[in-house]
């Protein structure tokens, strides 16, 4: 009957319009007033026409009840009195009055459909929103929301599951993810995701990437592209009788990395049975607009993807690459998956000179003085740049900030002040502010063309092509996929005395630092004492360190200043070796330096492209005056940036509370009660759980999407 298939429908029509009954015009049609079909088209949406065909239906069928039941009472009537010599009248009206009324309740309940009641309960109890109602009215005996697509099967536990949550049926069994047949059953669901849903898979994408949308992206790039550009000027000159040339040309080509990344996820079958749970909990409020994303392998795909997604983002701007050699079991850390911006901008301004940066006489640029500093910045700007079109700012959240207080200071007498707050340069609107999240906590910014930055990718919505294995009672999921953000181009590497320095180049930063100083990256060393690559400025020594270190090989220019620092919890013996005349060795070192120590060492990059010490320490840096006692379990950033535990029992961190985009925080442990800093879900993320279990351990972490990552131990 149309009012039992329908019965999800007319339940949440009569649930969000309160009434109890269809409501029908003179002639018995459908007659919805204004608001309450305003009503419904805001709840049904695009699923409104299907439930006004459904409620039409139902009422017809509902008419149809009435006729029958008319006719059944005309016949009861006539048919009471079964022996008309042995009644009067007056007991056949009686008899007749007392039948009529009992076969009323009998067709009363008929027209009820009690049966149908009892399925709109159900669905009423469960289901919260009309999408999830109606879909789930589509259901069938084989296939979830009546989808026929291989993912929404009612053979898979987590569908039947998920039927019986929603409707309130019965309390199914969360599913064991600990049967391999269920994990085939996955990897048969995501290859159906994926070959059937391509759309979906832009749309699950679409947005949380989070860098600027203008960057084009060049895809098919599987490991270096290079762009040459040439620049021509002086070529028109004066009329003279003598023939010479005079055009003067600069070429130069800049090579762009596409680095491959590797996703490695290790689920046990409670972890995903709680992934599961939370699925059902997002389909009660369901709306309806494109069931194909609501199955579970798309839940756990938009899952995965929106944590992969972040670390793109942030290791395209934060990112220094290292390589990981074969031995080294620790995770790796996704900042040191690519060369970031950053890192880029470093490597331009610092070591190749191809950008003159700009020194502010105001000196550093702080958010009190961000508005006078840009002023003074547009200003040092070549005429023919301050003028040019498509040029953007980059900065963080909180320099703009400083920046349109600083306007509405220097403004708010002024007649003509509006309250506006401004996304460029004042007096020069195409030189236009872009906020990077991710350079939130440095007062580094830069500017360049909106098409001078690229994301280079191999094979389109590759990032989002996973699999599932299944091994020792635990599911891996893995991928692979190519991904980068590159400058185009830098500028041109020019003598220090050309007269062309300033203005070849198509980056424009300022002199701040890059880095802080607590970020610094691994040295893992390399299986038989081969050279280690150096290629920043600041190392800590791996716990795994591979072997002792003896050569080092770099792109660091002469000059630089490379900072080593130890690590206590080294759980190798390896060490960094001086030169000897006979172990061919490019560290000159007054001794060999154990990192175990915790000390550090300060050298500087020789024009052989060894290094020689500066200074050395054989202990760990102690905690500053300023350092925060706690006893407890979480730190709050309000109180400060360093923090020493001084709990009087061992204990886990839980929580980080506080502090803006790009914060730091430095935790030391004690001698007597360890500190366990480890994962903790949507709040801090480990390479490794590290015990703070002596007065010279210590762990910073930093703030990103409001998750505090580690970037550095010791």
């Amino acid at each position: 009957m149309k009012k039992t298939k329908f019965a999800a429908v007319m339940a949440f029509i009569y649930t969000a319009l309160g009434i109890t009954e269809l409501p029908k015009g003179e002639s018995g049609e459908l007659a919805f007033s204004e608001d309450q079909d305003k009503t419904l088209q805001e709840q049904f949406g695009g699923q409104y026409d299907m439930a006004i065909k459904a409620a039409k239906d139902v009422l017809a069928e509902e008419s149809g009840l009435d006729a029958q039941k008319k006719a059944a009472l005309d016949a009861l009537a006539g048919a009471v009195g079964e022996d008309p010599e042995k009644t009067t009248t007056e007991t056949v009206v009686t008899a007749a009055t007392e039948k009529i009324k009992e076969q009323e309740k009998t067709i009363e309940k008929l027209g009820a459909q009690p049966e149908a009641d009892n399925v709109m309960n159900r669905i009423i109890k469960g289901a919260k929103t009309a999408g999830v109602a109606s879909f789930l009215a589509a259901t069938t005996a084989t296939q979830l929301f009546g989808m026929p697509n291989a993912e929404f099967s009612r053979t898979a536990p987590w569908n039947e599951r998920a039927y019986n949550e929603l409707t309130g049926e019965k309390t199914a069994a969360v599913t064991d993810f600990n049967d391999v047949s269920t994990v085939t059953k996955l990897n048969a669901d995501l290859k159906e995701f994926y070959t059937k849903n391509p759309e979906v898979l832009r749309d699950l994408k679409k947005n949380t990437f989070g860098l600027p949308a203008f960057w084009p992206k060049r895809f098919n790039v599987v490991n270096e592209i290079t762009d040459a550009v040439i620049d021509v000027a002086n070529v028109t000159q004066g009329r003279k009788p003598d023939w010479s040339p005079n055009p003067e040309f600069m070429i130069e080509a800049e090579k762009r990395k596409n680095y491959p990344v590797q996703i490695d996820i290790e689920f046990s079958g409670y972890q995903l049975q709680q992934f599961e749970s939370a699925w059902i909990n997002t389909l009660f409020d369901f709306n309806g607009s494109s069931p194909y994303k609501t199955s579970f392998v798309a839940y756990l795909v938009k899952k995965i993807d929106e944590q992969a997604r972040l670390e793109d983002r942030i290791s395209s701007i934060n990112g220094v690459y290292v390589f990981k050699p074969a031995g080294i079991k620790s995770k790796g850390y996704f900042l040191n998956r690519q060369n970031g911006l950053r890192y880029q901008l470093w490597k331009f301004r610092d070591l190749d000179k191809k950008i003159i940066a700009f020194k502010s006489k105001l000196g550093q640029l702080t958010v009190a003085n961000a508005y006078d500093y840009f002023a003074e910045y547009a200003l040092w700007l070549k005429n023919d740049v301050r003028t040019q079109t498509g040029l953007k700012i980059y900065i963080s959240q909180q320099i703009l900030n400083g920046y349109n207080a600083g306007y509405k200071l220097a403004n708010s007498l002024n007649q003509d002040y509006d309250g506006n707050k401004l996304n460029y340069i004042d007096g020069y609107s195409n030189l236009q502010f872009v906020v990077l999240t991710d350079l939130e906590g440095t007062n580094a910014f830069f500017m360049t063309d909106e098409n001078n930055v690229e994301i280079l990718e191999n094979v389109p919505n590759e990032k989002s092509i996973y699999r599932f294995e299944y091994l020792k009672r635990n599911t891996y999921i893995h991928a692979d996929y190519y991904q980068a953000a590159a400058f185009v181009f830098a500028g041109f590497k020019l003598p220090a005395n050309s007269p062309f320095l300033g203005q070849a180049q198509f980056i424009w930063m300022n002199d701040a630092p890059l880095f802080s100083k607590d970020f610094t990256v691994p040295m893992y060393g390399t299986v038989l004492s081969t050279p280690v690559s150096v290629d920043f400025n600041r190392i800590r020594t791996d716990i795994n360190l591979l072997s002792d270190v003896v050569t080092v090989k770099t792109s660091l220019t002469a000059g630089q200043i490379v900072k080593i620092e130890g690590n206590t919890g080294q759980l190798t013996n390896s060490k960094i070796i001086k030169k000897t005349g006979g172990n061919g060795g490019n560290l000159d070192l007054t001794a060999d330096f154990d990192p175990k120590s915790g000390g550090s060492l300060t050298l500087v990059v020789t024009a052989d492209g060894g290094l020689k010490e500066l200074k050395r320490t054989t202990a760990p840096d102690a905690p500053s005056a300023k350092a925060i006692d706690f006893t407890g379990t979480a730190i709050d950033y309000v109180n400060g940036t360093e923090f020493i535990y001084k709990g009087t029992a061992d204990a886990t961190l839980t929580d980080i509370l506080n502090g803006q985009e790009g914060a730091e925080v430095k935790i030391y442990g004690q001698a007597t009660n360890s500190l366990t800093v480890a994962d903790v879900v949507g709040k801090i993320d480990v390479t490794a759980s590290y015990d703070l279990d002596a007065p010279e351990k210590f762990i910073v972490l930093k703030k990103f999407d409001g998750i505090w990552f580690e970037i550095s131990r010791g």
